[in-house]
């Protein structure tokens, strides 16, 4: 999985994602077996998407990790 954190509003995804497959080049690490997926962390985004050139992508504000620390809260 490739991430990018961006301390900005109305991030759009595909711009961040576009960035992140640019640099997947230059890992090198399994590159013929390896399935890449991208995450986005953002304070909010103004376009999010779920796939880009064949990946997963997973797009997170700051609305859903408040969500998902309240929920991991209660569990707890």
């Amino acid at each position: 999985m490739l991430c990018e954190c961006k301390w900005k509003e109305k991030v759009n995804a595909k711009k961040v994602c576009r960035e992140l497959a640019e640099k997947a080049q230059y890992v090198q690490w399994n590159n013929e077996e390896r399935k890449e997926s991208l995450a986005v962390f953002t304070k909010n985004f103004s376009k999010r998407i779920g796939e880009f050139e064949g990946r997963k992508v997973y797009c997170f504000d700051l609305r859903d990790l408040e969500k998902m620390v309240k929920k991991k809260h209660l569990n707890t």
